[in-house]
């Protein structure tokens, strides 16, 4: 299966909490893969495991909250700050410091291959 499309989110349902989607025609099921499932989501995942001792957590969440702010004020948030936000969703949901609800987490869609 590829992924179509990608989708991250932290406190969407509150002023100042963000979502971010990836997909066509920006993003091909291969940069996806590659992004949030293959070499750079997994070296993301390992370093930032490697920096749990320091204050990683907070600055991910000192992270999404400035994009949120962004957004709330209607400024431009770069491809480069949405995917960072992704990634720290990302690593954030999976080890249990943010909830996975309609409202945190990420979203993959998949493109199921027939024959």
């Amino acid at each position: 299966m590829a992924i179509i499309q990608a989708s991250f989110f932290w406190k969407n349902d509150q002023p100042g909490g963000i979502g971010v989607t990836f997909g066509a025609p920006s993003y091909s099921p291969t940069d996806l893969e590659r992004m949030f499932n293959g070499e750079i989501s997994k070296n993301y995942m390992s370093n930032s495991d490697k920096a749990l001792g320091s204050n990683i957590v907070g600055d991910m969440l000192a992270h999404l909250a400035t994009i949120g702010e962004r957004v709330a004020r209607n400024e431009p948030v770069t491809q480069r700050l949405a995917i960072l936000a992704a990634l720290n969703i990302l690593w954030l949901s999976s080890r249990g410091f943010i909830p996975k609800d309609e409202f945190n987490g990420p979203q993959f869609v998949y493109q199921t291959r027939t024959a």
